[in-house]
């Protein structure tokens, strides 16, 4: 018996005809099964395949580099792209910036004087910073204030 068999009234499971319509669907409805499956972790950045990764990219205007960027690391920059905003405060930050590396790797120190920010982040992804500071401070890789161990 299969498991379109068990979505009909039991009388139905004596006939020889009913088994032999529900194996022929079956196929069917397995590839549908999938097609739905695909769809719905499509409309999730964290499950998605990598052509919907790259639509988002286009929409959010995003270059990804694919030859040095895993699919992972892609779906993160849109990730923070889509939470990111232009405008924020201070503590938005500290809790983006601890969301993203963990609290216990960002340090955050401020000027307000010297309308001054001094970040200091712990992390081992560069390709997911990278992609912050140029979205930020609408640099195109020149980290002439950062610096790397």
């Amino acid at each position: 018996m299969n498991r379109l068999m068990e979505y009909l009234p039991r009388y139905y499971r004596d006939f020889v005809e009913m088994l032999d319509l529900t194996n022929a669907e079956t196929p069917e409805m397995d590839r549908l099964w999938k097609a739905i499956t695909r769809v719905l972790n499509n409309q999730f950045i964290i499950h998605a395949e990598a052509s919907r990764v790259a639509q988002w990219e286009r929409l959010l205007r995003i270059r990804p580099d694919t030859t040095t960027q895993t699919l992972d690391q892609r779906k993160e920059i849109v990730l923070m792209r889509l939470q990111m905003r232009l405008h924020f405060t201070y503590r938005w930050l500290q809790g983006f910036l601890a969301d993203k590396s963990g609290e216990e790797n960002v340090t955050t120190t401020r000027n307000i004087d010297a309308y001054a920010l001094d970040i200091i982040i712990v992390y081992e992804d560069i390709v997911i910073l990278q992609e912050l500071y140029r979205h930020w401070f609408n640099s195109r890789g020149n980290f002439d204030k950062c610096f790397y161990i």
